[in-house]
This record gives C-alpha cells, structure tokens and sequence, in this order.
C-alpha cells in the first residue's frame, strides 16, 4: 500500500462505533470504544479527536493542519499509520456516506472555539500559564463553559509531560508494523500486553512520585494605587471653576479648581478619582475637595489559599492577568496568607482592581508535596 499523500482524501470512522464519554482534559486520558458485535478498545482522547477529522472528505494536509491547530504534533507519517491502525481493528467505514457515531456538539461562539483551541494547545506545549490566561478570558465571557472550566480544573492536577509522553508512545505504536506491540488501539483480550503496559504505567508513576515539576501557585490578587490623597478645602470660599474631572491625569502643580480667593493646586502627579465640587458650591475649610491617586506605582496584594501558599516566598516571579492586560512582578515579601509587591507603572499599563496572579514557585516532586 503506497504511502499518503497531502491530496489523499481520508477515510471515515464506522458508523456504528459506541464512544464512552470522553474526559475533559489535555486529551492523555484513555477512552473506551466498541464496535457493534466486537469488543472493547481503548483509544486516548487525542486520537478520538483525530478520528473525530476522519469525515471521508478532508484531504490529508487538511486533517494534519487542524491538529496542528491543536497542539498535536502531527505529520502525514504519523497520520497514515494512525488510518491504519483503525484499518487493522476494522474501525474504518467502507464505502461513501452512512451514519455518524458522534453526538451533536453545542455551538460555540468563533471568539470562544478560538480561545479554547489556543488555551488547549498552549496546555499540550507545556505553556500552563498561557493556557490559563487563554482559558480565564473565555470564562469571563462564558462562564458556565463546562469544557473550558473542566480544563481550567485539569491543568491543576495533571502534568503536561503526561500527555507529551502519551502522544509519543501512540505515534510510536501507529509507525510500527508489528501488530503486538500497537498496545494503544488494542482490543482487551488475554495477552501480556496489558501487563506490559501496567508495568510500564508503574514505572512511570515511581519516576512522577519522585521527580521534581514545575509548580505554579494561581491565586487572586488587588492591584491597588502607591499613595492615595484627598486634596482639602484650604478655606471658607465659593468655587468659580472646576478644571478636572474623574480619571483625567494631573501633573503636580496643575489647577485642580478655582474659588473666589485663588487657585486650589495638586500636590503631586497621579490621577483624579473623585471630585467633590461643581462651579458656585461653597467650600469650607479642611473638607475634601478632590482625590488624587499615584497610580505610577501599584502595591499588589496577593490573597494565598490551598496547598500550595506554603511553596510561595519571596523573590519569585508573579504573573498578574487583568482582563486581556498582563505584568510580572516579582514578590517583596510573604506574610502569612498574603504575598505584596510593588509594580512599576509609570507607562500606564494596568489600572489597580481585581487580578489573578500564577506565582512560579520551586518544583517539587508528588512525594515532597505530601509530606
């Protein structure tokens, strides 16, 4: 049989194949399949997701480039013996046309499919943070996603390097040509197989329970202004103007408003968040006329909870995600339940109010996290 080609068009799943429910996750987990009047198979996620292309009109390079798209490192080698290995275990539809074994999936917005397939590439490259942040900004807009906070939830509890190690021992499994060792699509019959793999699985887990990951801590976070002032009333007068208005930037010096005995001055730069008077008000003496915050520096208040507050000290690097907006900053000090820094913010980049912050702590291996 002569290799694929970009131009091949793919074959299809059979129509009467009964699919479990597949997790949600990076797509390492494994899935339990069966055609009608055969037996079990088990199949990982990822190559659901990759049957799930098999349409019987895609072209080849078609189906490469959407996985691509989703972080699946797939070339036209690795598909072609993916097709065979379905072919082997008498998965593939013979002929055009036929039913489909796959539900109808819910619409999704373009912006939504688009932040999920970036945050769940991200995730299967090993980038957690920027899957995390891809994965944030859907749920603002769709928070009740459960595809993407069932995601959100699994980057906490499983290891990117689970799913690389998957991916490569399956695209192994497909470029062999000896069908004993395809252990990934076979069917569950008595074997040594499956002592195989549960041993291979065993080593894996020793190695995992005593080799150190890399850890990020997310929690919420307060940006909050460096120095915050009430301008006061220097005395008894009526106001003639008013020269400012709410989130205008000043200057130190500017005229902030003008009453009936002079000019009333900002004591230094920032950005005005409150005024208290309007033309012809009469002001007295001490009372607050203008709020004036230093928003060029930001003190950031990060709230700790869970097992992982105690990896944070200071020194390490936080990641502060506000909306579409981000910055680092590195923790000045860590104080029982909550971590501070200052942010340098004399460019404007972020405004102080609610943040999330993924603090990059120490890896730290499953049996040091139980201790």
């Amino acid at each position: 049989m002569r290799p694929l080609s970009p131009d091949d068009v793919v074959p299809r799943l059979r129509g009467d194949v009964l699919i479990a429910d597949a997790p949600a996750g990076m797509g390492g987990e494994l899935v339990d399949i069966k055609p009608n009047g055969g037996d079990v198979m088990h199949l990982h996620a990822f190559e659901l997701s990759l049957a799930r292309m098999l349409d019987g009109r895609r072209r080849a390079q078609e189906v490469v480039d959407r996985a691509v798209q989703l972080g699946l490192p797939l070339g036209l080698p690795s598909l072609d013996g993916f097709i065979r290995e379905l072919e082997d275990r008498s998965l593939v539809a013979r002929g055009p046309g036929g039913a489909s074994p796959w539900q109808v999936r819910a619409t999704w917005s373009a912006a939504e499919r688009a932040l999920f397939q970036a945050a769940l590439k991200s995730a299967r490259q090993g980038q957690v943070i920027e899957a995390r942040r891809a994965l944030d900004q859907l749920l603002l807009t769709s928070p009740r996603n459960a595809d993407a906070r069932m995601l959100r939830a699994s980057l906490d509890e499983q290891s990117t390097r689970a799913f690389r190690d998957a991916f490569l021992a399956s695209e192994r499994a497909w470029l062999q040509d000896s069908a004993p060792t395809r252990a990934e699509l076979k069917a569950v019959r008595p074997s040594f197989g499956p002592l195989a793999v549960l041993l291979a699985l065993a080593g894996s887990l020793l190695v995992g329970f005593f080799v150190p990951f890399p850890r990020v801590v997310n929690a919420p976070a307060v940006l909050k202004p460096a120095a915050v002032i009430d301008v006061e009333a220097p005395r008894n007068a009526e106001v003639r103007s008013v020269a400012v208005a709410e989130h205008q930037r000043v200057e130190g010096g500017d005229v902030l408003y003008t009453d009936t005995r002079g000019e009333v001055h900002a004591p230094f730069a920032g950005t005005v968040t409150d005024v208290r008077v309007s033309k012809g008000q009469p002001t007295q003496l001490g009372q607050t006329a203008v709020t004036i915050e230093d928003q060029s520096r930001l003190n950031m208040v990060v709230r700790l909870t869970g097992s992982g507050a105690s990896a944070v000290r200071a020194g390490q690097t936080a990641t502060l995600t506000l909306g579409d907006k981000s910055v680092k900053a590195t923790l000045d000090s860590v104080h029982g339940s909550e971590a501070h820094a200052f942010i340098d913010n004399r460019n404007g980049e972020v405004e102080p109010g609610n943040a999330t912050a993924d603090i990059e702590v120490a890896p730290a291996s499953l049996y040091q996290r139980l201790r």
